[in-house]
């Protein structure tokens, strides 16, 4: 991972873990970010959002980071391919040309911020409904199943 990819993804990671912090009134030392950033880096940060809106709502004291780990593994995250897919399937794009340029975006990794604001709207819709996710290709569409029990670690 470039060196400026990894820097935004630790400044993404700190926001959402100071959004924790501050549901839990909790001040985290630097030392402590590394720990949590180590043990959390390989979920994506749209699922991580998701599971701390969910703990704070629910639970009184601050989670551990294996509960933090435990309700992600809830969600199969879907990477940006699959939810373009989806966007697709859902008749975002009006030409084909559209739909290449998006596809270009994502491959080379330069996407308008716009774009990406799309691309997380999409794919909190998909996590809205609090289920567990899977995408399949069935006659040239994609499909998002429910099912249980995505990980098996």
């Amino acid at each position: 991972m470039e060196l400026t990819k990894l820097e935004d993804k630790k400044r993404e990671f700190i926001n959402t873990i100071g959004y924790l912090g501050t549901i839990y009134n909790k001040t985290f030392t630097e030392k402590e970010l590394e720990v949590w950033y180590d043990m959390l880096k390989d979920y994506p940060d749209e699922v991580l959002v998701k599971v701390i809106k969910e703990i704070g709502k629910t639970e009184q004291f601050m989670p551990t980071i294996a509960t933090i780990i435990s309700k992600c593994k809830e969600y199969k995250p879907l990477d940006r391919f699959e939810v373009l897919e989806i966007m697709r399937a859902n008749n975002y794009f009006k030409t084909a040309d559209e739909y290449m340029k998006a596809k270009h975006w994502l491959e080379t990794g330069v996407i308008p911020q716009w774009f990406k604001d799309e691309i997380t709207k999409t794919y909190n819709t998909i996590l809205e409904d609090n289920g567990h996710y899977i995408s399949t290709e069935q006659n040239n569409t994609t499909q998002i199943l429910l099912e249980e029990n995505i990980y098996d670690d």
